[in-house]
């Protein structure tokens, strides 16, 4: 197999050394954003089909080398994949199984087993209400959620987040995908790779006060989570811009469309500047008006968790 030099010395430094975004100069700070009429609309023959192919685009691009070289080297045959999905909002806002299923057909694709690929959130039962299949053993791809494996008896401890972790992170995965949605929050701002780390620990109920910060900062920079943090790919077929995190049909609007990024950080930022212009053009006061700036973002950039800053963010753009 012939790889573009470039792109194998970044990513190879990444597998055999990842400690964040740090080590990855030439990845942070970008984000890969997909439009397509077509990723908008439910149940639409050959969907499947159509998000792994931008899913290869976007990691060409990101990478500036070949997609599925990147693949191969961000995750080997021996990862334990874990795909974090965001199944609370409902079958109207949750990740689209379909999003989840081309990421687990790309993964197995580049080699790694489906017995090693799990799609997952909190509960089993959220899962099934977002349609997705569970599937709790046999080779895979497995979805299931924490409560069949359970939380670490200890909370484990990192600046002001003192919580248990899900026995997945703890003792199943050693590779972790994020695959929030793009939403509004009613206290952090809005709902995107941040906010969904949430789901990995058993107390969020404890931190969402002065807006979620700097809880999910610290979230992001546990040594539970940013060592095996190697991927992030937002839903972002449907968003919402009001009334989140739960489902609110009247906010909803077909974007269409994908965010991928290596970078939490700065695909949160491309994220909270959609919503944020999507709220301008309905007339709706702006998150800081509200009271609810989601400052997290800033908080992770100044800590060195990722690019914060919109105008340092390059911003590759695919599709319609």
């Amino acid at each position: 197999m012939r790889l573009l030099g470039a792109a194998a010395a970044v990513l190879a430094a990444w597998r055999d050394s990842w400690g964040g975004q740090d080590s990855l100069p030439e990845l942070r700070g970008r984000v890969c954003l997909v439009r397509d009429k077509g990723l908008g609309t439910r149940d639409q023959p050959g969907r499947l089909e159509r998000i792994r192919s931008w899913l290869t685009k976007s990691l060409g691009e990101l990478t500036g080398g070949q997609a599925r070289d990147a693949w191969r080297l961000l995750f080997s045959p021996q990862d334990r994949i874990a795909i974090k999905v965001n199944a609370v909002g409902g079958p109207g806002i949750a990740t689209r199984p379909e999003l989840a299923g081309a990421l687990a057909a790309e993964l197995m694709e580049a080699g790694v087993p489906g017995r090693n690929i799990l799609v997952w959130d909190r509960t089993s039962r959220e899962l099934r209400l977002a349609g997705y299949q569970i599937k709790e053993q046999g080779e895979g791809p497995l979805c299931f959620g924490t409560d069949r494996l359970g939380y670490e008896p200890r909370p484990r401890v990192h600046g002001t987040i003192g919580s248990c972790f899900s026995q997945v992170m703890t003792h199943w995965a050693t590779a972790l995908i994020n695959v929030p949605v793009l939403k509004d929050h009613d206290l952090a701002g809005v709902s995107l790779s941040m906010k969904n780390l949430f789901g990995l620990i058993h107390n969020p109920n404890k931190y969402h006060d002065q807006a979620c910060a700097p809880y999910l900062v610290d979230l992001l920079e546990h040594p539970e989570v940013r060592p095996k943090l190697r991927l992030v790919v937002c839903d972002a077929t449907r968003a919402q811009c009001h009334g989140g995190p739960s489902y609110s049909a009247r906010w909803v609007w077909p974007f269409s469309g994908l965010l991928v990024s290596a970078d939490p950080v700065a695909l949160d930022r491309i994220g909270e500047s959609i919503i944020s212009a999507k709220r301008q053009e309905l007339g709706l006061a702006s998150l800081k008006e509200e009271n609810r700036p989601p400052v997290h973002i800033s908080l992770a950039g100044e800590r060195g968790l990722g690019e914060h800053r919109i105008e340092a963010i390059r911003l590759m753009e695919l599709g319609g």
